[in-house]
């Protein structure tokens, strides 16, 4: 797994493979790390969740899975943008490949959700949480903003990036593309991205 970061053109020329089970692994752990910070603030605030409502509860555990599904939603719909992407560029090959390299770039996503929830432990360690869960959210809210936080999204972006690069060599290898249309077949959906979570990021800063 850690090869696709050393040197991603050889992964994809002498490693890579039409096999599923590696990249479904790599998106489960990259999803996983994910929401890593959000059930690290909900065993931190266990006691007040639980003396709500039902339905708090069921809201506060079904963001995990909801986040789960999101990383995983976004390896298909990631794989089917670049397939018609690199279609327009000439591109050949089945969709299974493109799934299949395209699920080996979220390596570096994993490490960037490790460092968030990495940054959420540190906060929660010695944060003091409020018995009332109404008082929960604007808590956690205030918990989990500020400067540290708005540095660690746009660190988010710049691992997104990282991932990009990785699938620039995955396209050029799945859908048999020069380098040139494999880095636009990324960076056409990869930018659209970028764009919506740079004004997400920093929209509440102006």
């Amino acid at each position: 797994m850690l090869s696709v970061i050393r040197d991603p053109a050889l992964f994809y020329q002498e490693q890579a493979t039409d096999r599923l089970s590696g990249p479904i692994l790599t998106v489960l752990i990259a999803a996983v790390t994910n929401v890593l910070a959000t059930v690290i603030l909900l065993a931190s605030s266990w006691s007040t969740i639980a003396e709500a409502s039902t339905y708090v509860t069921t809201a506060y555990v079904l963001s995990i899975f909801f986040g789960i599904g999101s990383v995983v939603g976004s390896w298909v719909l990631y794989s089917a943008a670049f397939h018609a992407v690199s279609a327009v560029f000439g591109g050949e090959g089945s969709f299974r490949r493109t799934l299949t390299y395209t699920g080996w770039g979220f390596v570096p996503i994993a490490v960037s959700g490790l460092i968030h929830a990495g940054l959420i432990f540190l906060r929660v360690r010695e944060a003091i949480f409020p018995d009332s869960a109404q008082q929960l959210g604007p808590f956690v809210q205030q918990l989990t903003s500020g400067p540290l936080f708005t540095m660690a999204s746009l660190l988010g972006i710049v691992f997104t990036i990282w991932s990009g690069v990785i699938w620039t060599f995955a396209m050029r290898d799945a859908r048999a593309l020069s380098l040139r249309y494999a880095a636009a077949t990324v960076a056409l959906p990869l930018g659209i991205w970028i764009t919506w979570r740079l004004y997400s990021v920093l929209s509440p800063l102006l």
